[in-house]
């Protein structure tokens, strides 16, 4: 399927909402490119940005039913975007944080003989 003028944004949310699997497939190549941007300029490591760009597309087909086409999909993608960069460092900080604490734990003094 390929985009055409009658094919708007809106038109292609609205087809995929339905269950339309060709009009998501635009949807992704359409906002692929910025999302990735928006997800490095987040995350800065293109590790991490593949990690969360995958989240964001499951997450995006999951909720299209509640996209209300009063705003911009590319503005409601940027923010579930958004929430998905933020729970993914709050993780990472989390596990670190685990770690060290497990490493505390795990830490013994030397004996006053040694």
């Amino acid at each position: 399927m390929s985009l055409t003028p009658s094919n708007t944004n809106e038109s292609l949310v609205s087809q995929a909402q339905t269950g339309n699997s060709d009009a998501f497939e635009q949807l992704f190549q359409l906002y692929s490119t910025s999302l990735r941007i928006a997800l490095f300029a987040d995350l800065g490591n293109v590790h991490d940005v593949n990690d969360v760009f995958q989240n964001v597309w499951l997450k995006i087909w999951k909720s299209l039913g509640k996209y209300r086409e009063q705003g911009q999909f590319r503005a409601w993608m940027l923010s579930i975007a958004r929430n998905e960069s933020i729970k993914f460092i709050n993780k990472r900080k989390r596990l670190a944080y685990d770690s060290l604490d497990a490493e505390e734990l795990s830490w013994k003094a030397p004996a006053a003989d040694e």
